[in-house]
């Protein structure tokens, strides 16, 4: 496992991370990994909008937090209806 994420993304085989670290280290690696386009798996729909995305993060630590509100309602709702489609996928 490798503990220095600069190296992970580096590694042109990797598509995406997951990021599982306390808050304070969280968003400066979303960035980075939004930067280097390899989206944080929880947040894949923003890769289409990593400067909404990162303007979020920065206005959320500036303590403004409906801009990431909003993102987190986005990402809610995007992974809400992939689940819906998945099951009736699965129904069939």
């Amino acid at each position: 496992m490798e503990k220095d994420i600069r190296k992970l993304l580096e590694i042109k085989e990797i598509d995406a991370i997951t990021i599982a670290t306390p808050e304070h280290w969280h968003a400066p690696m979303a960035i980075m990994a939004l930067q280097a386009d390899k989206p944080p798996l929880d947040f894949e729909i923003m890769n289409s909008d990593k400067e909404r995305y990162i303007s979020a993060i920065h206005a959320g630590h500036a303590g403004n937090y409906s801009p990431m509100k909003q993102v987190f309602d986005d990402v809610l709702s995007y992974s809400n209806r992939q689940a819906s489609r998945n099951e009736h996928h699965d129904n069939e």
